[in-house]
């Protein structure tokens, strides 16, 4: 039976990069496409799993395998969700873009000197996954604010999620580790979602956490990845955190009548040097991380001058 489907795939110009017996059935992972798995059941019937392939060679797959065309739905909709995550678990892929359904989580601001840092969490399943398909979803930093914006509320209308704010004001009271914050952050995040969704696995773009300190959130396997925004749901996650970084940023720009810049250039020193004579050092601390090394060095150098 194996030699056979692996035959109808070769026929199809599907190249098996690999094969390897998993509880229940074999594993082909195939070039280009990802991971498909076949479940041989006890009545000798057969389960052939798609949930792992890209979309765009599901219906050669399943064309080369002998079966009507499918449309996603009815493939990626077959099981529920944590039946699709259970699988999952028992092989992790390596590449975050393979594990879904799943939470996402990602951080915006805390390369910025002025506005919060921000942590969004999204849960992406077969309904989500299904209702998203023509939003184009990548990672924040290659898509314009203005798409930004737009996409982000398709998200937060179809997606459970999660938004946590850390104002600047708070960074200010007293010296805190970043890491340690953004840990905290996502975690809290993460557990709002699980309070809407139930899922067992959260995906997060590693920013350096301490990997004991991500797995406190019980019966979930949390996985940090240096290329997390791979995955679809710390893409969206990214684009919601965005979205209400830039938010937070024109609400406040509006308020002071100053347009607050981004990032951390020159340009925001400047802006600091006109904000405090308008306003003052204690109206600063409201919107700015004084923690920045170039921040500290011109308030220093203010103050002794």
């Amino acid at each position: 039976m194996i030699d056979d489907l692996k035959n109808k795939l070769l026929k199809a110009n599907l190249r098996i990069v690999s094969q390897k017996e998993i509880q229940y059935g074999i594993q082909f992972l195939i070039e280009n496409c990802g991971y498909l798995r076949i479940y041989f059941r006890k009545n000798k019937s057969t389960t052939v799993d798609l949930s792992q392939i890209k979309p765009s060679c599901l219906e050669k797959i399943k064309h080369a395998l002998g079966e009507e065309k499918p449309t996603f739905e009815t493939l990626f909709c077959k099981d529920s969700d944590l039946s699709i995550q259970k699988r999952i678990l028992e092989n992790l892929p390596a590449d975050p873009k393979n594990i879904l359904p799943a939470i996402g989580s990602d951080e915006v601001g805390k390369g910025d000197v002025f506005g919060p840092v921000v942590v969004t969490a999204v849960y992406i399943g077969c309904k989500e996954y299904v209702a998203l398909k023509d939003v184009d979803i990548k990672d924040s930093k290659s898509i314009n604010d203005r798409k930004i914006l737009e996409i982000s509320k398709k998200i937060k209308n179809i997606c459970p999620h999660a938004i946590v704010v850390f104002e600047p004001e708070r960074l200010n009271e007293k010296k805190i580790n970043m890491n340690r914050l953004l840990e905290q952050m996502h975690i809290d995040a993460i557990s709002r979602v699980l309070e809407k969704r139930s899922s067992l696995i959260a995906v997060y773009d590693d920013f350096g956490a301490k990997k004991d300190r991500m797995r406190s959130v019980e019966q979930l396997t949390l996985i940090g990845f240096k290329n997390g925004e791979r995955n679809l749901a710390v893409a969206a996650a990214s684009i919601v955190s965005r979205a209400e970084f830039l938010n937070w940023i024109e609400t406040r720009s509006k308020f002071y009548e100053m347009e607050i810049p981004l990032g951390a250039s020159n340009k925001t020193i400047e802006f600091i040097r006109q904000f405090i004579k308008k306003y003052g050092l204690e109206e600063l601390k409201k919107i700015a991380k004084l923690c920045f090394s170039n921040v500290r060095k011109f308030l220093t150098l203010e103050q002794n001058s």
